[in-house]
């Protein structure tokens, strides 16, 4: 039961990071389709084109697969599965980098500093799964009784 515990830790430092991340990124897309749409008569000029209507079903489905991720990754289900394939991280970059080619094809300009907070939260997520990485190996040495070079 200890052991499990402290892995119920470690994984709430990911879950919180990217869950914080990508709730950010949501609420982003929710301000620039309210922009969108208060502006609607300068926009209307887009909603005709059929690429811009491609690029907002798209953005809909990453939309989708932002909230279905969050809700795995915050599931303990989620957590063996992502965790056996190691696939947070790619899963991660996949999602923003669909999620800010939306927003661009979109022309919402609030990817532009999307970008630069993009940058900022993969380090985050990175920092995060290295945290956890670490403290989930050294879980494995005290298991099985070996010792660890280092402290950390």
């Amino acid at each position: 039961m200890k052991k499990f515990t402290k892995f119920m830790r470690m994984w709430s430092v990911i879950k919180k990071e990217l869950c914080f991340i990508m709730m950010d990124r949501v609420k982003t897309a929710e301000f620039a389709l309210e922009q969108m749409m208060l502006r609607s008569e300068e926009n209307e000029k887009y909603f005709y084109e059929k690429e811009y209507s491609l690029s907002l079903k798209k953005f809909v489905n990453v939309l989708k697969d932002i909230k279905n991720f969050a809700e795995k990754v915050s599931k303990i289900e989620g957590v063996r599965k992502f965790f056996k394939a190691n696939k947070i991280k790619q899963t991660y970059e996949k999602l923003t980098e669909e999620f800010d080619t939306c927003m661009k094809e979109l022309h919402f300009t609030i990817a532009i500093a999307n970008e630069n907070q993009r940058a900022k939260d993969a380090q985050k997520v990175d920092q995060a799964i290295e945290y956890v990485n670490l403290r989930f190996s050294n879980l494995k040495l005290q298991e099985t009784g070996k010792t660890q070079p280092w402290h950390g």
